[in-house]
């Protein structure tokens, strides 16, 4: 296991099969994660499998999209827990398991390094929405890449938000573009309309990353707070999200 000094900025990939392979008996893979947004690859979630769900269940922090020469920071440091249906620890008999740093090492390892650049100008929310109560449609806030997408999506005229009313109604489904769709992705939202969760059509990578032009992340700095479940087929986001709810994993 690795100890709470084991800060990683450049450990953005999580390889599900080999968690899958160690922990058989679980139902459920929790992940707790810091997304730096001025990496623009994100949160790489490799071997997602066909029929395996993926729901977000928290998000949180704030990050500006308007800084300049930043250095690059991967940013990805995560909790992984290991759970059954039943919300009982499949990995240590009940005792759980943490095999990476705390949420405070993961942040202080995450603003150290971003030291000396300040949070503000184009400041978004991880649901995209700026300090002014607007939702952006173009960037902030984080888009989650299904396998279907075959990669990384980036905002561009085919697919950022459509602006008629994502304003004040946030970034739900209704606004999304047919790329969007079509890739099986999702922009978190936690209002009526809106998706947390999606179930994979192919096996593959999934991404996590902030929402972003292609060749815009070199300004943005500031880091989301993000925990997501995957679950086994036969297991809803919602059952992954309870049983979780049972444990401690996300409560250091």
């Amino acid at each position: 296991m690795a100890s709470s000094s084991d800060i990683d900025l450049n450990d953005n990939i999580i390889d599900l099969s080999r968690l899958w392979e160690q922990y058989p008996k679980a139902d459920v893979l929790a992940i707790w994660m810091g997304l730096s947004t001025n990496n623009d690859k994100g949160i790489i979630l490799d071997n997602m499998e066909a029929g395996y769900t993926l729901r977000v269940i928290y998000g949180g922090g704030s990050a500006a999209f308007s800084k300049t020469n930043l250095s690059w920071v991967g940013g990805v440091v995560k909790i992984v827990g290991a759970v059954t249906k039943a919300g009982i620890d499949a990995a240590t008999d009940g005792e759980g398991i943490i095999v990476n740093p705390s949420i405070d090492a993961i942040s202080d390892g995450l603003n150290s390094a971003f030291s000396g650049a300040s949070i503000e100008g184009k400041v978004r929310n991880f649901w995209g929405q700026s300090d002014g109560g607007k939702y952006e449609i173009d960037e902030g806030g984080v888009i989650v890449c299904m396998p279907s997408a075959y990669g990384t999506i980036y905002s561009n005229d085919d697919t950022h938000l459509k602006d008629d009313g994502v304003h004040e109604d946030g970034r739900i489904q209704k606004y999304y573009k047919p790329a969007i769709v079509d890739a099986n992705s999702f922009f978190p939202c936690n209002r009526p309309g809106g998706l947390m969760e999606q179930t994979a059509k192919r096996s593959g990578a999934a991404c996590i990353l902030a929402w972003d032009k292609e060749s815009a992340f070199g300004d943005n700095v500031g880091w989301y707070e993000i925990k997501v479940v995957v679950s086994r087929p036969g297991v809803s986001g919602e059952e992954a999200e309870n049983a979780v709810s049972n444990t401690h994993i996300f409560s250091n």
